[in-house]
Formats: structure tokens, C-alpha cells, sequence
């Protein structure tokens, strides 16, 4: 936490008395106990306790003093969110003792241990409706806790009550051939947790803002229309930057990538893995029928200028409202662009039949345009 020479009760006591006694020169009894002096008392002591809520504030303001909400906060603008608790999940042996028709376990039954060693039994519900099969002395059935925390973590073997009873079922056990968890139950981070991993975070190199930036770098660039660059999830520090060019296929060429990595590769850290190249392409036929208006237009020209403004929608900048990288196809949005189109009274997309979406590095294309241009 950053310091600052905060005053004591006294030296505030010492500074308002000095300061008085310069101004109210009338003034001769500044004793202990005189009006003035407990006046004065009275004010240095509201200050001292302002200053407590400065340095309150002042300790929320910074990772390593920082608590609860405060603290959530700092870690969540360092995409470096608190742990939340989460319950326990995994697998349990439901059984027989001799073998009989087909039983279900259904889902919401709850199975348990006998009282561990903090004197509090732990409980787990059944996750999914599961059939014992006729013929079969034991079913594997998917459970998870009551309960959020590494509480519910229990060793093999001692989940082994039938809290509510299943018909023509014997026992339960969690003690499998394989571990029985799945997924381990765990506590809420704790503040101290949180603020020894955060140094990390602020280490790390690709935060939001330096993929930002690189796309401030790569968009100056000629012949770059436009760039988005997000973290790989391959490696820590793998950021990819896609961008695209002026060819039809909105494809950069080697060159523009060779150039625009070489800008990027003069700023970005040493830690830092940059890989330039252009969008995969998603591409789908677009079928419309629109209705021309009683003001008039020729069919032929409509179509032509339907046909204009969907391409348009598929170049990235030149149009604003164009689906970028990763961005998904949303019919509502194309037909409220051929509305815009000159004698066009109404718009049917009839392919696709339904939205579609794109991957992060996947560009919509245009294969074959289809427009039907109707009497109104």
C-alpha cells in the first residue's frame, strides 16, 4: 500500500492551537480545559478519526491490503477473479446383495457418510436417474454434494449410508476400482490466497489492455481492414492477432502479415509469443426474398443493390455495423441492412434458416447470393 506521512492526534492538536493562537489574538487562555482548547481538541480528535477512514480507504485501494468485495474487484480487473467454493462431484457403487429385476436410482436420492471426525456427517445427492440392470448386483451412479467446500472431499470408502432408502437396493459405497471424485469440492479462496497469487497476474504478459494495444499497432498498418487478437490457450503468453486484408477473400497476404509481425514483434515483451495471420473462413450461401415498394425502383437494380449491401456487410470496416472476426451471422441484422436499401419495403432470409455462429478466429464469408425481388 502506498504511505503518506499521516499526523498524529497531537501534532493535528499542536498545528490547530499554533494556528489559532496567530489568528485570534484576543484569545489568552489556551490552557487544558479552557473553551478553546477543548473547542479545538474536539476538531483534532474528528480529524484523527477521518484520517482512519482515509487509511480504510486507502488499504481497499490496493492488492496487498485489500479485503472482501474491495479485493474481488482488484482481482477481477486483473483477470484474476477470486475462486468461488464449488461442490464436490463424483461417482458412487449402488448395490445388491443378490441379483434381481432392473431397479432405478432416481435423481434427488440422498446418500451419506456417518459422522467424520469434526462430528458433522457429510451428504450427496444423486445426479442423474441411473438403472440397475436386471441380472446386475451394482450400478455406477454419478453423485454430487449437498454442499459447496473441500469438506465434502471424503476418502474411499466412507460414503456408505442410504439415507433415503431405494427399493431393492442393499448398500452404497464410494470405494471404486478408480478414484471416486471427479471433481474435488472446494472453499471459497481466501483473501491471503488471493493476494499471494495476484504478483502473478500482474506478471503475466497477455492482459486485455497489451492485446489492445497490439491491435492499435496492427490497424495503422497499409493494407490492414481490420484486427482482433485474443490469448491462445495454449501456452502462458501465446496471443494470436488475426487480421484482414483487401483481397476478395478478406485474406492478408504474406507480405501484410510479414509486416505487420515485424511491427508488433518491435513492442511486445520478450515472454511474449505474437503469431499474425489471417481468419479461417466460415463460409454459407444467403438466399433473400424482398419486397419492392409502391414508390417505385426497378427489380433488377434492387437486386443489384441488395446484393451490394449484403457484401458489404461481409467487409470488414468498410461497414461498421459488417460481422467482424468471430463474430457470428445474425439474420435480424442482415435484413435490417437491406432495409436500408433504396425501394425495398420488406425482407424474408430464407438461408440460412436460423443465426449462426463462428469460432474466434473465423471470418463469415458469402458463397452463393440468391435475391428474389417481389411485387409489393
Amino acid at each position: 500500500m502506498a504511505n503518506y506521512d499521516r499526523p498524529t492526534y497531537q501534532q493535528v492538536l499542536d498545528t490547530l492551537i499554533g494556528e489559532g493562537k496567530d489568528l485570534m489574538t484576543a484569545v489568552k487562555n489556551w490552557r487544558v480545559g479552557g473553551v478553546v482548547y477543548t473547542l479545538l481538541a474536539t476538531v483534532a480528535k474528528g480529524f484523527s478519526k477521518l484520517y482512519d477512514v482515509v487509511d480504510s480507504a486507502l488499504a481497499m485501494a490496493f492488492y496487498d491490503t485489500s479485503k472482501g468485495v474491495y479485493l474481488d474487484r482488484i482481482a477481477t480487473l486483473l483477470d484474476a477473479p477470486r475462486t468461488p467454493a464449488s461442490k464436490a462431484e463424483g461417482r458412487v457403487m449402488f448395490g445388491r446383495d443378490v441379483t434381481g429385476i432392473a431397479r432405478e436410482i432416481a435423481v434427488g436420492r440422498v446418500v451419506g457418510t456417518v459422522a467424520l471426525a469434526d462430528g458433522q456427517p457429510r451428504r450427496f445427492v444423486v445426479a442423474e436417474t441411473t438403472t440397475l440392470p436386471a441380472g446386475s448386483l451394482e450400478v455406477e451412479v454419478p453423485v454430487i454434494a449437498q454442499a459447496v467446500g473441500a469438506a465434502y472431499n471424503v476418502a474411499a470408502g466412507q460414503i456408505d449410508q442410504l439415507i433415503t432408502p431405494v427399493t431393492g437396493i442393499d448398500y452404497v459405497s464410494n470405494e471404486l476400482d478408480t478414484y471416486w471424485l471427479d471433481t474435488e469440492g472446494t472453499d471459497r479462496e481466501t483473501d491471503e490466497a488471493v493476494q499471494a497469487r495476484l504478483p502473478l497476474a500482474l506478471a503475466r504478459p497477455s492482459v486485455p489492455g497489451a492485446r489492445t494495444l497490439y491491435e492499435s499497432i496492427a490497424l495503422p498498418v497499409e493494407g490492414v481492414l481490420s484486427a482482433r487478437s485474443w490469448p491462445h490457450g495454449v501456452a502462458l503468453g501465446q496471443c494470436d492477432l488475426m487480421i484482414t486484408g483487401g483481397a476478395i477473400d478478406a485474406q492478408p497476404s504474406p507480405a501484410l502479415v510479414a509486416e505487420v509481425q515485424a511491427a508488433l514483434d518491435a513492442v511486445k515483451p520478450d515472454l511474449e509469443n505474437i503469431v499474425v495471420r489471417g481468419p479461417d473462413a466460415k463460409i454459407f450461401d444467403i438466399e433473400v426474398t424482398v419486397t419492392q415498394s409502391l414508390a417505385g425502383g426497378e427489380a433488377a437494380q434492387i437486386a443489384v443493390d441488395v446484393k451490394a449491401a449484403i457484401a458489404d456487410l461481409f467487409l470488414p470496416s468498410s461497414n461498421e455495423r459488417a460481422f467482424g472476426i468471430g463474430n457470428g451471422f445474425v439474420r435480424a441484422a442482415l435484413a435490417a441492412e437491406i432495409m436500408q436499401v433504396p425501394y425495398v419495403a420488406n425482407v424474408n432470409v430464407i438461408v440460412p434458416d436460423a443465426d449462426e455462429t463462428v469460432d474466434t478466429d473465423e471470418l463469415l464469408r458469402t458463397g452463393t447470393v440468391t435475391v428474389y425481388v417481389v411485387g409489393a
